[in-house]
């Protein structure tokens, strides 16, 4: 492996995953009780503005979200560093504090002289402060994009730059230009720039679902369903890869992130695999196809799927519903991978007296797992918006937690859990308050439409053309950025272009999202399988290549309701239950192949006719239905009577 790649799992996550510090368990310091009385402080705003709605104004709430945000970060979140051994710490600390500094001024003024900053009727009304105080906003959120995404943060200074000089650049990439008066003003004293999407979506959705998931996490939840998860499924072959799915299937319903879904269970389940049986790298590989489903399972679905309903207008609501069949084929496709590596390699399950009993474990914490289903329920049933029912659940859990003895948490830990969730929240905003510089680059120069007429262009007009340079671009763009940033980037610049050609907007934006998320896993950067191949000590090339492979069976799921809409629920009921039937056909084959596996080995032969029957199935057609149903019958028929055949004489 590369040095890179031979870091620890926490030096991993801290260079890759946005961080706001965790919460310390000796004695504090006083800026960490400075933080922890803001972080309650703050807490308790956000409920009230959720209840009552915010305060003052839509520019001023996010402006003093961003001034909380920005002082967790700055102060005990990703430190600046000059150099891999911080030559110089003290500069480094006086830089950060400088920062913060310039977070209070710049977004107190926001804050203070709002009704001034309403009144501005154009830039030029501008005053020489002012000007100053939006230019140094600019800089304090790009300087928070640099320490989380090096990637990111050059893309965000493009946009800066291309919105002052693109009037020089030739032809389709030529804008009128623009001055920089108005640039900063609709930057800094608008929701188009650094006030628009990114802390539109940071400020409220995603901040109550963040904080559910660390109630979730700070009160057991997440043990519950762990072990409910192995005492069901460990006894059966390849047990513990089977929990990993079914395990990271549910974390996923509460966590939107693929490395925090990676060490929650991986942290169990690869330990369990490798004792099974299974080579470090494979079990990894496990670990990182179960994980990276979770940001397609609802309800919360990470900051991606809040950013995607922003940006379309379509409810949250019906993107959730929407992606409750691809989440579930998705793990059936993830459950045969398992299951056939392990009759491959002749592992077996977990010994008996290892298993957690799950009827146990479900009647002893079923009060800690309500909120999920509660959840559900106020968002699909009840139509309650997504800020609300989070809310609501919040309440709900520490309730629950409450109420049995053996669960009961101490008001000092329910702080603890609070403060963890806004120190998340912090790590998230470090990235997408910059989100707004590129959006808004995009918008008011006009290269949104240009660049849908230049991909259109480079494919000829083929839809095929502009599916497969969707694709590429968005692992491309995934590289080394989180989900949420390259969802919303390809969902910027590629998005339009599938739309154009005639895909509808949900299935356009719902296949990049998918590729968003799998890009953390396919090399050369892939960053979820570093996390998930240091856990296990495997070797990060051949986790990242067997993860790929993993996972190229739930690809075609991508693909599938890209062309057939009745696989998020769109159209006749009696279309999408035959469309459902054929894809979950559709993906065991598909497994099958990938695996070269069914009853017995499968050759050259059988695995291409599953192939095709594979992909039969998720063509919305009842002919091609019917041709890859009877491929796949035929194999495996064919399959079990090699079985029966070569099975030992009793």
């Amino acid at each position: 492996m590369s040095n890179r790649h031979e870091k620890s799992v926490d030096q991993i996550i801290s260079a890759e995953e946005p961080s706001g510090g965790v919460v310390p368990t000796g004695k504090r310091t006083p800026l960490q009780w400075v933080i922890r009385v803001l972080t309650i402080v703050f807490s308790a705003y956000m409920f009230y503005a959720t209840i009552f709605g915010p305060y003052k104004t839509t520019i001023v709430h996010r402006a003093l979200f961003l001034i909380v945000m920005s002082f967790i970060y700055f102060s005990v979140g990703k430190p600046l560093k000059f150099g891999k051994k911080n030559h110089f710490p003290v500069l480094a600390k006086i830089i950060d504090w400088l920062f913060i500094a310039i977070s209070i001024f710049c977004l107190g003024y926001i804050v203070l002289e709002y009704r001034a900053i309403l009144n501005l009727s154009s830039a030029n009304q501008l005053s020489a402060l002012q000007i100053a105080i939006a230019a140094l906003t600019v800089i304090l959120v790009l300087e928070m994009a640099r320490r989380t995404s090096i990637t990111f943060f050059v893309l965000a200074l493009l946009g800066v730059l291309y919105t002052l000089f693109g009037n020089h650049l030739p032809g389709a990439l030529g804008h009128a230009g623009m001055s920089f008066k108005r640039l900063v003003y609709l930057t800094s004293y608008t929701e188009e720039g650094v006030f628009g999407l990114g802390l539109s979506v940071a400020s409220t959705y995603l901040f109550m679902f963040i904080l559910f998931g660390a109630c979730l996490q700070g009160t057991g939840a997440a043990n519950v369903l762990m072990n409910f998860c192995n005492g069901l499924v460990g006894r059966y072959d390849g047990g513990a890869a089977k929990t990993s799915v079914i395990g990271s299937a549910l974390m996923g319903t509460v966590s939107g992130s693929s490395i925090s879904n990676v060490v929650t269970t991986g942290s169990i389940t690869i330990p369990m695999m490798k004792k099974l049986g299974f080579k470090p790298h494979v079990a990894a590989a496990v670990e990182v196809t179960a994980s990276e489903g979770g940001q397609i399972m609802p309800p919360i679905m990470g900051a991606a799927a809040f950013i995607m309903a922003e940006m379309t207008g379509i409810a949250y609501k019906t993107i959730a519903l929407a992606a409750v069949i691809p989440a579930f084929l998705y793990y059936i496709n993830a459950f045969f991978i398992v299951h056939f590596e392990a009759k491959k390699s002749g592992i077996l399950g977990l010994p008996k007296e290892e298993l957690p009993n799950w009827k146990k474990e479900l009647l002893s914490g079923w009060h800690l797992i309500a909120p999920i289903g509660v959840l559900f329920y106020l968002l699909m049933g009840k139509s309650y918006t997504t800020m609300f029912s989070g809310f609501v659940c919040i309440v709900l859990i520490i309730i629950s937690a409450m109420l049995r003895k053996g669960t009961r948490i101490s008001i000092r830990k329910i702080l603890d859990i609070f403060e963890q969730g806004v120190r998340d929240v912090a790590g998230v905003v470090a990235i997408l308050a910059g989100l707004g510089l590129v959006t808004q680059a995009v918008t008011i120069t006009g290269l949104g439409a240009r660049i849908t007429t230049i991909l259109v262009d480079a494919a000829h007009g083929s839809v095929v053309g502009v599916v497969l340079i969707a694709l590429v671009a968005t692992l491309i763009l995934g590289c080394g950025m989180t989900t949420p940033i390259a969802y919303s980037l390809v969902a910027i610049f590629v998005a339009p272009a599938l739309v154009q050609v005639g895909f509808p907007l949900l299935a356009a934006h719902m296949f990049l999202f998918y590729f968003a998320i799998k890009s953390g896993s396919t090399p050369p950067v892939a960053v979820v399988a570093a996390v998930a191949a240091g856990i296990a000590g495997a070797d990060f090339w051949k986790t990242a290549i067997k993860g790929t492979v993993f996972g190229l069976a739930s690809y075609l799921v991508a693909f599938g309701y890209l062309i057939n809409p009745a696989l998020l629920l769109v159209g006749d009921p009696w279309f999408i239950a035959l469309s459902f039937i054929a894809a979950f056909f559709g993906v065991v084959a598909m497994a099958g192949c990938v695996q070269g596996w069914m009853f017995t080995g499968c050759s050259a032969v059988e695995r291409a006719l599953l192939f095709a029957g594979a992909l039969c199935l998720l063509l919305p057609e009842i002919v091609t239905d019917v041709i890859g149903f009877a491929l796949i019958v035929f194999v495996a028929v064919y399959s079990y009577m090699k079985k029966k055949k070569n099975a030992p004489a009793v």
